[in-house]
C-alpha cells in the first residue's frame, strides 16, 4: 500500500499536478475574483510617484503583453474588470471589436480589451469610483502641528516607488513587472504608506486619518462595483487595476466571505 501511494504521488508530480491545479478543476460553488495590480502604461501622471513607462505598443513590449493575456486566460475569467469611472471605455471596446478603435498604450486597452477579446465577450466593465482626496490639507496640517516628518517620509516613500519601478521597467518584461507588484510584502509596505499618515494632525484635527478614510472609502466603492459583477456562483471576475489598491481590494473580498479570491501570481510565472 505504501509503495502504490508513492507510485500515485510520482504520477502527480510528473504529470504536472499541483494541489492548487487540482482545487481549480474542482466544483466552483461561490464566484470567484482575480485582482492584477498594474503600473500605469500610460504615464497619466496622477501619482506621488509616478512610474516613467516605455511605450508598450513596441513590438517587444506587444510581444510580453501576449505571454500576460496567454496566462491569465487560464484563469478562465467570465468578466472583465477596468480601472475606470464611466462606460466610455464600454463603448471604446465596442469600436475595438469592430475594428473601429485603435488601442491606446494603457492597461485598460492593452490587457483588460485585449484579454475580453480573447474570452469573446461583448463588454467590459467599468469599477473606479473618484472621492475626495485632499493631501494639501495633510501638508498643511503637518506644517502646523509640527508633524512634517510625517508628511515629508509620506512623499519620500511614494517617489522612491516610483522610482525603483521606473528602474525595473529598463530590464525587466512586463511578467517579471506585474510579478514585482503583485507581491504580497510589497502590498503590506505600500499600505503602510498611507497608514503613516494617521498621525497627521492633533487635537480634533484628523487630517491624515481623514485621508485615510478617503482611500478606504475609495476602495471599498470600487469593491462594490466587483461585487456587483457576480450573478451566480460560476463568476470568474478578473480586475486590473493600480497595484496601490491591491491590499484592501484583497482584504474586501476576503473578509465578505462571498467569493474566493485568486492571487495573480500564481499565474505570471
Amino acid at each position: 500500500m505504501k509503495n502504490l501511494l508513492v507510485f500515485c504521488l510520482a504520477v502527480l508530480s510528473i504529470s504536472g499536478f499541483s494541489s492548487a491545479m487540482l482545487a481549480q478543476d474542482a466544483k466552483q460553488t461561490k464566484p470567484v475574483v482575480m485582482i492584477l495590480g498594474t503600473y500605469h502604461m500610460g504615464n497619466p501622471g496622477r501619482d506621488i510617484g509616478n512610474v516613467k513607462a516605455d511605450d508598450v505598443r513596441s513590438s517587444k513590449r506587444q510581444k510580453e503583453i501576449d505571454e500576460v493575456i496567454a496566462a491569465i486566460k487560464k484563469f478562465k475569467p467570465t468578466r472583465v474588470a477596468v480601472e475606470t469611472p464611466n462606460g466610455k471605455y464600454t463603448e471604446h471596446y465596442i469600436e475595438y471589436l469592430n475594428g473601429k478603435y485603435e488601442l491606446a498604450p494603457n492597461e485598460v486597452d492593452q490587457i483588460g480589451f485585449r484579454l475580453a477579446k480573447e474570452m469573446n465577450q461583448k463588454q467590459v466593465y467599468s469599477v473606479d469610483w473618484q472621492g475626495n482626496f485632499d493631501f494639501d490639507r495633510v501638508i498643511a496640517s503637518a506644517a502646523t502641528n509640527n508633524q512634517q516628518t510625517l508628511a515629508d517620509n509620506f512623499m519620500k516613500s511614494g517617489k522612491g516607488e516610483g522610482s525603483r519601478q521606473s528602474e525595473l521597467l529598463k530590464t525587466a518584461t512586463i511578467s517579471e513587472m506585474y510579478r514585482y507588484l503583485n507581491d504580497e510584502n510589497r502590498m503590506d509596505e505600500w499600505h503602510r504608506y498611507y497608514m503613516s499618515l494617521a498621525r497627521v494632525g492633533a487635537g480634533n484635527d484628523f487630517a491624515g486619518a481623514d485621508l485615510l478614510r478617503d482611500w478606504y472609502e475609495r476602495n471599498l466603492k470600487i469593491y462594490a462595483n466587483i461585487a456587483r459583477l457576480a450573478d451566480s456562483p460560476n463568476e470568474r471576475i478578473f480586475v486590473v487595476i493600480g497595484a496601490g489598491h491591491l491590499k484592501l481590494l484583497q482584504q474586501f473580498v476576503k473578509d465578505s466571505g462571498e467569493f474566493d479570491l485568486e492571487q495573480a501570481g500564481k499565474y505570471l510565472r
